[in-house]
C-alpha cells in the first residue's frame, strides 16, 4: 500500500479504498498484492484513468489501485465507468495553474532577532545553544517542511547494504507491527538522505528505487523461531554499525539509531508460538 486514501459512497454505501503505488513497484509485487487480495477476500480493480497522486512522474508514476470487499459487492462498476471517462491528469508540460511553496518555510522571531546561533556556528559547537544542530544541516521535505540529516555522504554501496539488511527483514514482519512499522519509517527517512545526498547525474531512478524499495519475496508468518529471530537482529545490528560508522555523531542519526533499537526490541517480543 501507498499513497493511500479511503472513500465512501453515501448512496451505494460503500466504503473503496484508493491504493497508487508506484507503477514499477506495483508490478513487481503483483504476485504478493493478489494473494492478499484472496486470502481477504477483497476485490482488487485497476481503472484506466491513472490516478491522482502522481500519474507522470519519472520511473513510471504511480498507479490508481480501487480496494473493496468482496462480499461486499466489490468496486461498483458506476465508479469505474465515471473514472475512465474523466481526462487524463494534467502534466508539468499542459499545467495552467500557477506553482507556489507546498509548505512555507517558518523562521522564529529569535531567527529574525539574530538570536539564534547559524547552522556554521552550531556545528562548530561555539554556543551552549548548538547541540541540536551539531554535525548536522537542515533539508525541506516536500509535504513535511523543514527537517534535519547527518552533515555527511554515505556512498552508495553502503546505503545499497542497509537497504538489503532493512528490506530482508521487513519481508518477514507484516504480522508483526512493532516491527514492520517502524522499519518502514526507517526506511522512508533514510530515503530521503540518499536523496538529498545524491542527484540524478549520480544515481540513476532505478538504482535510486531500490535502495530502499522495490524488495521481492514478502511472506506473512505470524510466529518466528528463535534462529530467524536472532538473524534479524543481527541484520539491524549490521545496519547500525554502518550508519555509525559512516555519518557524524548527531541528532537525527541518534533517532534513527533509537527507533532501530525499539525496533529491535519488539522483535525480541514476538512470540514463537
Amino acid at each position: 500500500m501507498d499513497h493511500p486514501s479511503m472513500w465512501y459512497h453515501p448512496q451505494l454505501r460503500c466504503h473503496l479504498l484508493a491504493d497508487e503505488p508506484n507503477e514499477k513497484a506495483a508490478e513487481s509485487k503483483r504476485e504478493e498484492r493478489e494473494q492478499w487480495s484472496r486470502q481477504h477476500g477483497f476485490a482488487v480493480v485497476r481503472p484506466k484513468w491513472r490516478g491522482m497522486y502522481a500519474p507522470h512522474h519519472f520511473n513510471g508514476g504511480s498507479r490508481l489501485y480501487l480496494i473493496a470487499n468482496e462480499t461486499k459487492g466489490g468496486v461498483p462498476q458506476s465508479i469505474l465507468d465515471a473514472l475512465d471517462n474523466l481526462p487524463s491528469p494534467p502534466n508539468e508540460f499542459n499545467w495552467k495553474g500557477e506553482s507556489a511553496p507546498a509548505w512555507p518555510r517558518f523562521t522564529s522571531p529569535g531567527t529574525l532577532a539574530g538570536d539564534v546561533p547559524t547552522n556554521k556556528t552550531a556545528r562548530a559547537g561555539t554556543t551552549s545553544g548548538s547541540r541540536g544542530a551539531r554535525n548536522s544541516t537542515e533539508y525541506v521535505q516536500t509535504l513535511v517542511g523543514p527537517k534535519r540529516r547527518p552533515d555527511g555522504k554515505m556512498t552508495v554501496a553502503n546505503h545499497q547494504r542497509v537497504g538489503q539488511l532493512v528490506k530482508s527483514v521487513l519481508i518477514r514482519s507484516s504480522h508483526r507491527a512493532g516491527v514492520h512499522k517502524k522499519l518502514n519509517a526507517i526506511r522512508s527517512e533514510l530515503d530521503e538522505w540518499a536523496q538529498q545526498e545524491y542527484d540524478r547525474t549520480q544515481l540513476s531512478d532505478d538504482e535510486f528505487f531500490g535502495l530502499y524499495y522495490q524488495e521481492t519475496g514478502r511472506t506473512f508468518p505470524r510466529t518466528i523461531d528463535q534462529d530467524e529471530r536472532e538473524q534479524h537482529e543481527e541484520s539491524l545490528n549490521q545496519a547500525k554499525a554502518i550508519l555509525v560508522d559512516q555519518y557524524p555523531d548527531c541528532a537525527p542519526l541518534r533517532s534513527l539509531l533509537k527507533k532501530m533499537d525499539a525496533t529491535v526490541s519488539s522483535l525480541r517480543k514476538w512470540r514463537s508460538e
